[in-house]
């Protein structure tokens, strides 16, 4: 039986610890970066983008994007304990596929140690995260945020001194994720404690269900990552060495942190967007209208800062090998941009809990980002890299609101005709 939930904070309050908890975690993941770019060779940064260029697609696929599903399951249909049984499923599903990839690879010993301890500092993060989405459905993102401060904080800490100490990445990872594994133990689970039991619930029979439900959901993020993926497979296959790789990584990393910071309108505000749709419908495109200004004006600050100080940026955060790349640098951020808007607008599909239509929409942008891949890089390099990633950004955003259009059509005839 679950417990009696305390009562949950305002959207504003929401959206203020989330951005202050993502805020966090993004300055300690960058953080993370700079250490390697500052205290290791670019093809060594190179081969850490090659690794997490393999684990994260598999990784949302198994993810199932359960926190999502979890913090917009207004109804309560599933148990916190049936979303952690089927996440200790798929982490042991993650875990081995990621592994057997990099034996088939070929690239030798190193790269396999790099890509097992890499996928452990993931798995560590999945477990975190499925707690993340209990809080987010009881509308607590303030224990979210003091998660994620603990989490930044102490394992930067030791990623950090295990860098600095032995130069090796696999070392590295191996620490944080122990230490962030024993954080979710201390820590996150003690916060689920005062919401529902934390015991896992292995009933295979819901846990199917639930799987296919997420399916969709897991399949459309696999795909959205492999797509941001895809120019870096073909920057690999295309460049001598991994340096090339480490560069562009190393600068996508900017545009990431700041959709780090657009996500936290997005959590905040989902529980209360799947009520609106629910029951109010226009309370439901006002609140996503002024969630896809906030996108769009993160962005284009974002382009702006870029334009002017992008050269001393990067020489200081990276050294002045990056900061060569700021054109590169500049065409990441419009595409930042675009894409930050294309994300609001999938909150809102995924809010109205829309999972099997996002799969068509995110397979045509897989082709777009495909056949772009294939024309562009090879004939200009890390800007057609960059150009790519803005193909596949726009045609996310127009595909999205064109389905969210679509489906609130049809929504207001079903409820004139009834």
């Amino acid at each position: 039986m679950s417990k009696r939930p305390h009562k949950g904070l305002t959207l504003r309050k929401n959206f203020v610890w989330a951005f202050a908890g993502n805020a966090a975690y993004t300055g300690a993941m960058a953080v993370m970066l700079m250490s390697m770019t500052k205290l290791l060779p670019a093809e060594e940064v190179g081969l850490f983008f090659l690794a997490t260029a393999i684990i994260t697609p598999i990784q949302m696929f198994t993810n199932l994007q359960l926190r999502a599903v979890e913090g917009s399951d207004a109804k309560k249909e599933y148990l916190f304990g049936e979303y952690l049984a089927l996440r200790i499923i798929t982490v042991f599903v993650l875990v081995a596929v990621s592994v057997a990839i990099s034996v088939l690879i070929r690239k030798g010993t190193h790269m396999i140690l790099v890509v097992s301890a890499v996928v452990l500092y993931k798995c560590a993060d999945c477990y975190a995260d499925i707690t993340y989405g209990l809080l987010q459905k009881y509308e607590r993102l303030d224990k979210v945020a003091l998660s994620r401060m603990l989490r930044a904080s102490i394992g930067v800490g030791v990623f950090v001194a295990i860098m600095w100490a032995t130069r090796n990445i696999a070392l590295s990872f191996l620490a944080i994720a122990a230490t962030w594994l024993a954080l979710f133990l201390l820590v996150d689970i003690r916060f689920v404690r005062a919401y529902e039991n934390p015991t896992p619930v292995f009933r295979m029979g819901r846990l199917a269900r639930l799987a296919v439900l997420s399916m969709p959901l897991g399949l459309t993020m696999a795909i959205t990552t492999l797509n941001t993926r895809l120019p870096q497979y073909f920057i690999e296959k295309y460049s001598p060495t991994s340096a090339q790789l480490g560069y562009f990584g190393s600068l996508a990393y900017v545009v990431v942190a700041l959709r780090l910071a657009v996500s936290s309108l997005g959590q905040s505000a989902m529980p209360r967007l799947s009520k609106y749709y629910i029951g109010n419908l226009r309370a439901y495109f006002r609140l996503l209208g002024k969630m896809v200004l906030v996108g769009a004006g993160i962005g284009l600050l974002g382009v702006l800062g870029g334009a002017l100080f992008g050269k001393k940026l990067l020489t200081l955060a990276y050294t002045s090998e990056y900061a060569q790349h700021n054109t590169v640098f500049i065409w990441l951020l419009v595409s930042g941009a675009v894409g930050y808007v294309g994300t609001m607008l999938c909150v809102g599909l995924t809010a109205a809990r829309l999972f099997k239509v996002q799969v068509p929409l995110i397979a045509t942008v897989t082709l777009v980002t495909l056949f772009a891949s294939w024309v562009l890089i090879p004939r200009h390099g890390l800007v057609g890299a960059a150009w790519v990633m803005l193909a596949g950004s726009l045609t996310t955003a127009v595909g999205a609101l064109a389905v969210i259009l679509i489906n609130a059509v049809t929504h207001a005839n079903r409820h004139r005709k009834a």
